[in-house]
């Protein structure tokens, strides 16, 4: 089993070798924030939060904003793109903030690759007040194309990836007390491919098949699972 510091390293040259856009572009991460409704005023905390850009769309809508994550390189390129942010570089298991910091909780793809992602279910309860409400993405170990290829997971299976199905996510989280509001597909990889990149006919109908059958899969088939939530009433946070 890996440790913190091989998965900051393998996170840490990744940035550096790839930059802000290492996983996603800025325009992947506009439409979380309204998913989430989040109102100017309160805190927002990024678990994870990479190059920025969910940091700097908050700020932006009159939010305070957290970043955290476990890469260094990461960090230094959130700096650039959310100058407003405070930042911590720690693995998510081990959030330094107060008791009931924060209101909204974001967490993009990130909680599968925690090396004991029980133990940052409860941070990330922990550092928010009771009315909190989250939005964590994570993959389905079931996704339509992965069935279909024979393979399952990304290249961070190299250092540390968790897949459970939609079903099992959503048990996860009810575990740890969370309510579960809203579960969504995540529809930016569908969005991604530009129909018309270029004119060859081929490479034109290829794109359209692959984005009507994106826009077709049940939740059970979807690639990433958008759950908006929030605690139970029995939290003890603030």
């Amino acid at each position: 089993m890996p440790s913190h510091a091989d998965v900051q390293n393998w996170y840490d040259d990744r940035y550096h070798t790839q930059g802000a856009d290492a996983f996603r572009t800025r325009e992947a991460y506009l439409d979380y924030l309204d998913q989430l409704e989040v109102e100017p005023g309160r805190v927002l905390l990024d678990v994870g939060c990479g190059s920025g850009y969910v940091l700097a769309d908050g700020a932006r809508r009159g939010l305070r904003v957290i970043g955290t994550d476990i890469s260094a390189e990461a960090i230094n390129l959130a700096r650039i793109t959310a100058p407003a942010a405070e930042f911590h570089v720690t693995p998510g298991e081990t959030l330094p903030l107060a008791d009931g910091t924060a209101d909204y909780v974001v967490c993009l793809g990130v909680l599968e690759h925690f090396l004991d992602m029980d133990k940052g279910l409860d941070e990330m309860a922990r550092v928010t007040r009771r009315s909190a409400r989250f939005l964590i993405m994570v993959p389905n170990k079931d996704f339509f194309f992965w069935k279909l290829k024979r393979t399952a997971g990304t290249d961070q299976q190299q250092i540390s990836e968790h897949l459970l199905s939609v079903a099992a996510w959503r048990q996860l989280f009810e575990r740890h007390n969370f309510v579960v509001e809203q579960i969504a597909q995540d529809r930016w990889p569908m969005r991604r491919p530009r129909l018309l990149a270029d004119a060859h006919p081929i490479r034109i109908i290829k794109r359209l098949v692959y984005k009507t059958l994106w826009a077709l899969l049940p939740q059970a088939w979807c690639y990433q699972a958008i759950f908006i939530m929030h605690k139970t009433a029995d939290e003890t946070a603030v």
